[in-house]
């Protein structure tokens, strides 16, 4: 254990991600600053070795002959510290002198086992009980406001201990981010910029548990981090613990003492802030909970242990959008869930049909539905607004046996049921286009860093729903170069225009395609 900390390996936390174990210098400082302490967390040995002997079998190849020597070493190598008590024992018995080991060692145990009941008691009595989690409303707690933090200047590199009450008469912002994380750094360095705007009457702080090394170690090579002005919290284990989380950026607003906002990325826009400043919570139509999928949408029913339900719903707020089973082997049942999918996504699961599923390949016309509101494009604009108006929550809850053929069929019934709609997978002849046989390969086979196989064209055309469906093989395409374009944007008829362009000819025709057809009622 005290290995794995001086290496600063991971750790897996229940209901955490992975989190990164301090070394045991760490910990000893931790120990003398009375540092509460969580069941979530790996505590080094360092914790307990003024407590408690930790005994060990030594191993066959560390036995001793009684009589040597040296006590250190044996046959050029170094002795556990194991093989070291054994041979001392040794020696001892050959001298005749075992009565004064088994008083000493007597008396040791007494004392130790004393310390170890006088720590429990101080440990109580410090308050170091597991933490916890606090939510939209909950005040904070004093012990929070006044918990150590290191926080790291890049200007001057260096770190100071300072605590939340500086902040205790401003909103404040607390921003989990990590290095690797882009979207993090956008929003590092848009909060900067509103620092700026808002200074008077916000407190910004990002917050990650890397470490200061790793921090200047980055920023010697991003000009975000580089120039950022705001105070940033490093090797944190505090913040991490009062408000959990599974993906960054997790923005965190508090005001007036109380927990006013979770949110991601979208919280730290300025209509976000402003908002948090005037006290207007209705403003947020999101908040973030990375825990979500472990509340049931149907609380009630779950405490009166029912053996099954089926509930659908639309959009929920606390939510990203996430899929899974939980199995709960007391009550032999398991539960399956969907938060925010689009109705595509639960045909999908339902009809078996892969992810790669093209949207041209989608017919909807006997339903009377436009595309957008059965699935999700980039072109669509933003997608938490398009959760917000088409997005679908499932759950199911059946005995843990029943097979997934039946499950699956369940939920084809109640979305009839409660969208009044049918879905079913089926092979039929359509219109399509194809590269044509005249294709010049030797004119378009010249691979540089200016250039970018066609294949890439002709997969942007086929997400569009609206596309005529383009069939290729995948080999040809990747042998065939036109110049670089930024394809992002360009709508289905400007990507054929573009083939055209560099001299792809192609042909329509009919295939015999896999389709997805929707039905009404």
């Amino acid at each position: 254990m005290k290995e794995l900390c001086e290496r600063g390996k991971y750790v897996l936390f229940s209901d955490r991600f992975l989190r990164r174990s301090r070394p045991s210098t760490h910990a000893r400082s931790a120990c003398r600053s009375k540092k509460r302490l969580t069941n979530q967390e790996f505590m080094p040995s360092d914790y307990y070795t003024s407590y408690i002997p930790f005994i060990t079998a030594t191993p066959k190849e560390d036995f001793i002959p009684v009589g040597n020597t040296n006590k250190q070493q044996v046959g050029g190598r170094k002795l556990l510290l194991t093989s070291r008590i054994v041979l001392y024992i040794a020696e001892t018995i050959k001298n005749r002198t075992i009565p004064f080991v088994l008083v000493w060692f007597c008396f040791m145990l007494f004392n130790l086992s004393d310390a170890w009941a006088q720590s429990a008691e101080s440990r109580t009595a410090e308050g170091q009980t597991a933490i916890k989690p606090l939510q939209i409303g909950d005040t904070i707690p004093e012990e929070l406001w006044k918990a150590w933090l290191s926080v790291l200047s890049i200007k001057d590199e260096n770190v100071q201990y300072s605590s939340l009450e500086l902040y205790k008469d401003k909103v404040l912002i607390l921003d989990f981010w990590n290095i690797w994380c882009g979207s993090c750094l956008t929003a590092m360095d848009h909060a900067g910029q509103l620092m700026e705007e808002l200074g008077n009457e916000i407190a910004i702080l990002p917050v990650t548990y890397q470490s200061r090394e790793d921090i200047l170690k980055f920023s010697a090579k991003n000009e975000i981090v580089k120039n950022t002005k705001l105070p940033l919290v490093v090797e944190d284990d505090v913040l991490s613990a009062y408000f959990p989380h599974r993906s960054v950026p997790h923005v965190v607003m508090v005001r007036d003492g109380k927990v006013f906002h979770i949110g991601g990325l979208e919280s730290m826009k300025q209509d976000g802030l402003e908002a948090a400043i005037q006290n207007k919570q209705a403003y947020f139509k999101y908040f973030k909970n990375d825990f979500s999928e472990k509340e049931s949408l149907l609380k009630r029913i779950d405490r009166e242990r029912a053996i099954g339900y089926r509930f659908m719903s639309g959009y929920r707020n606390d939510a990203l959008p996430v899929q899974g089973t939980e199995i709960d082997s007391a009550e032999a049942v398991k539960r399956i869930y969907f938060y925010n999918h689009s109705l595509l996504e639960l045909y999908r699961f339902a009809l078996d049909i892969p992810v790669t599923f093209p949207l041209n390949r989608i017919s909807l016309q006997q339903a009377n539905l436009e595309i957008e509101e059965f699935a999700f494009h980039h072109d669509m604009g933003d997608k938490l607004e398009w959760l917000q108006k088409h997005a679908i929550s499932y759950e199911i809850c059946v005995p843990i046996d029943l097979d997934d053929a039946v499950i699956k069929q369940m939920l084809i019934q109640d979305l009839q049921l409660f969208t009044g709609l049918s879905a079913n997978v089926t092979e039929r002849s359509v219109l399509v286009f194809e590269i044509g046989k005249n294709l010049d390969l030797r004119a378009h086979q010249q691979e540089s860093a200016n250039n970018m196989a066609v294949f890439y064209v002709l997969d942007a055309y086929n997400s569009k729903p609206d596309a005529v469906p383009f069939i290729y093989e995948e080999s040809l395409a990747r042998q065939v170069f036109v110049p670089y374009r930024d394809l992002s944007g360009l709508s289905a008829p400007e990507l054929l225009d573009l083939l055209r362009d560099q001299g792809i000819p192609f042909d329509s025709t009919t295939e015999i395609l896999t389709i997805l057809t929707v039905n009404k009622g």
